[in-house]
């Protein structure tokens, strides 16, 4: 639908492609700025499942940034156009402290919960700084989840993925110096 599918639609049409002895290869056309973490994981590990019986290639048709780069780099080979942009290697979440608006407008927020972290970033509360740390933990576990599929699917050491994993995108001819893509096509 409007050219997007979930990861799980994804998932659903690799399971479909590896059951069909017809279908030899897999092209994965990827124009993504990124999105969630959510079934991000599970989609690449579907795709570096899939590369193992049959090879799967990731076209990038514009964008292949964060989540979408983590799924192409599972692929058994990443194809992109000369002006493409690729990596944003990186997780983020964005969290508003609105507390002192809140003060200045006369409301007081009053989380009614069952710990100090289950009310986290509720409109209008303060993020303290064990909130911050505690988000900031969620993060760093995502993004160590990220490293790890990169530098695994494109065989990168630790230098080399310093160089690519903070948050940049490269245009493909940078991309292909730096291991994250093979071709360009």
């Amino acid at each position: 639908f409007f050219g997007f599918a979930s990861t799980r639609d994804v998932q659903a049409a690799l399971r479909s492609a590896l059951s069909d002895e017809s279908v030899d290869r897999i092209v994965l056309n990827i124009d993504s700025p990124g999105g969630e973490v959510d079934g991000t994981a599970e989609l690449a590990d579907a795709v570096a499942a899939a590369a193992k019986s049959k090879r799967v290639i990731a076209q990038v048709d514009g964008v292949a940034a964060s989540a979408a780069y983590w799924v192409a780099s599972q692929a058994s080979v990443i194809y992109a156009g000369r002006m493409d942009m690729i990596g944003s290697i990186g997780v983020r979440m964005m969290m508003y402290d609105f507390s002192a608006m809140f003060e200045q407008a006369g409301i007081r927020a009053i989380p009614i919960d069952t710990g100090e972290f289950k009310s986290t970033g509720a409109q209008g509360t303060e993020v303290t700084p064990e909130q911050e740390s505690y988000l900031q933990g969620l993060v760093d576990a995502s993004f160590a989840e990220f490293r790890q599929a990169v530098q695994t699917g494109r065989g990168l050491s630790d230098d080399q993925f310093e160089a690519v994993g903070d948050g940049r995108v490269f245009p493909a001819s940078e991309a292909i110096n730096l291991g994250l893509v093979d071709q360009i096509q």
